[in-house]
């Protein structure tokens, strides 16, 4: 596998074996993204995907260090380290692709789960919660800003990607009856459903009641809220 979706393999293994499993998990977890998902074929014909699908996973890796170290993050000054990275990050999937902007409340709130784990001692202070999880907004706010101002100067107008701000988020909150087909008929769709395109991705679903169990809450509502709402995004794409 060649270009992002080679580094996007190692960006796997390294996300997993941060969040605390063992190097056999997270070959195992790489190669299964490397070699029964979409990541090789899009590699070969698309590049935006690979790209901006590299770039979310590197936001999702660095908001792990907004976690208290007994938990796999960092100490608490490598935080605004990881949380400037975590914004550049997702500053370059929006770059590649403007449906990425979908994800920023998922990826807050998902961030915000992460500063309030840990107990006693091991949680941050209330303060520092709220100061990082502002400066993470912050962050991403700034970089938004330069994205829109580069392609005000560039096109002319405010825009994600080609596409003018006040349309794309127009058509994302406008849900229609067609929008809600084209989001049931997308998890089996056999022109670009998620299940269709990768069966590998069914086996995840076995996963839910054992991170329920182990009450690893937060590598769960990454993708159980990223899901539905990449399929709303792409379901006007």
């Amino acid at each position: 596998v060649q270009g992002p979706p080679r580094v996007a393999g190692r960006a796997v293994f390294l996300y997993v074996r941060r969040l605390g499993y063992r190097y056999a998990v997270a070959g195992g977890a790489a190669l299964i993204f490397g070699l029964d998902t979409m990541a090789w074929v899009y590699s070969k014909v698309f590049f935006r995907e690979p790209l901006a699908a590299l770039a979310l996973l590197a936001t999702a890796y660095f908001l792990l260090g907004l976690r208290p170290v007994v938990a796999g993050g960092a100490a608490g000054p490598q935080r605004l380290t990881y949380a400037l990275l975590a914004a550049a990050s997702y500053g370059l999937a929006i770059t590649t692709k403007e449906t990425m902007f979908a994800a920023l409340p998922v990826l807050l709130l998902v961030g915000a789960w992460y500063l309030s784990e840990g107990k006693g001692p091991q949680r941050p202070p209330a303060r520092q919660q709220i100061g990082l999880l502002i400066f993470v907004t912050l962050a991403s706010a700034a970089v938004f800003g330069l994205i829109l101002l580069y392609n005000s100067i560039v096109l002319g107008y405010l825009a994600l990607g080609s596409r003018r701000v006040p349309d794309f988020i127009s058509t994302f909150f406008a849900v229609t009856p067609e929008t809600w087909n084209a989001m049931a008929q997308m998890p089996f769709n056999p022109g670009k459903g998620l299940f269709t395109h990768s069966p590998i991705l069914l086996l995840s679903l076995f996963a839910i009641p054992i991170l329920l169990r182990r009450r690893r809450f937060g590598e769960l509502l990454l993708p159980l809220l990223l899901v539905p709402v990449f399929m709303r995004a792409y379901s006007t794409a």
